[in-house]
């Protein structure tokens, strides 16, 4: 968050508008992920009114995209939100954008983003993916949904721990966890959890973060 501040900082020093655009592209997901409403709101506020002004739109569909965020519509957000399936039929969209929604809000994925998370294609995001195929699955509730959902929290923790994802690490080992939670396996849930959780040394106070202490604390009950 301190570096996307600096980013958004020197963007607006520099007055040059691509370049701003280009750091509000990292700050507007930052704030997002680490759910920090007010700077995500002052960020996608700053890349919508930026990129219209210089009718830059590519740039504005990246503002939309994040006022989509499902944590803006809790009433943290600016006011000029609209629905996903309004963004995902315009033409302006590619499957990055369908990709980074996800990371969001778990209903955007759908079976082509499974398939090219599987695939390597979605390359940053691919362990994220796999994890919400893993919840769509405990959703469903088809027979054996438990082993099939373990199993694509495994590929998504495999995935993460290659890539060095720590956060997305983080979250498919929270999922993970509250599955065995459920099915009468605390401890291997918390040994499971508290490695990962234990590769942080700052942000506890992040969304994530605060989820995966809220699992721990209900598994050492």
């Amino acid at each position: 968050m301190r570096a996307a501040h600096e980013a958004v900082a020197a963007g607006l020093a520099a007055d040059h508008a691509l370049s701003l655009c280009f750091s509000l592209l990292c700050a507007c997901p930052v704030a997002l992920w680490t759910g920090d409403m007010p700077a995500a709101s002052r960020f996608i506020g700053m890349m919508l009114d930026h990129a219209t002004r210089h009718s830059l739109p590519y740039w504005h569909f990246w503002g939309r995209c994040f006022d989509t965020a499902p944590q803006l519509r809790l009433g943290h957000g600016v006011e000029r939100t609209e629905s996903i399936p309004n963004l995902l039929r315009d033409p302006l969209c590619g499957a990055i954008h369908r990709e980074t929604l996800a990371t969001f809000c778990e209903g955007v994925v759908d079976t082509d983003l499974i398939a090219r998370a599987k695939a390597g294609s979605a390359g940053w995001c691919g362990a994220e993916i796999l994890r919400i195929e893993g919840e769509m699955i405990l959703k469903a509730g088809a027979a054996e949904a438990g082993a099939a959902a373990e199993a694509a929290f495994r590929r998504s923790l495999d995935m993460a721990h290659r890539q060095g994802a720590r956060s997305w690490a983080l979250r498919t080992a929270t999922s993970l966890a509250r599955l065995w939670r459920d099915r009468g396996r605390a401890a291997e849930a918390r040994t499971l959890l508290a490695d990962v959780y234990s590769g942080f040394s700052e942000g506890f106070a992040t969304a994530d973060l605060v989820a995966a202490k809220s699992v721990l604390d209900e598994l050492a009950e």
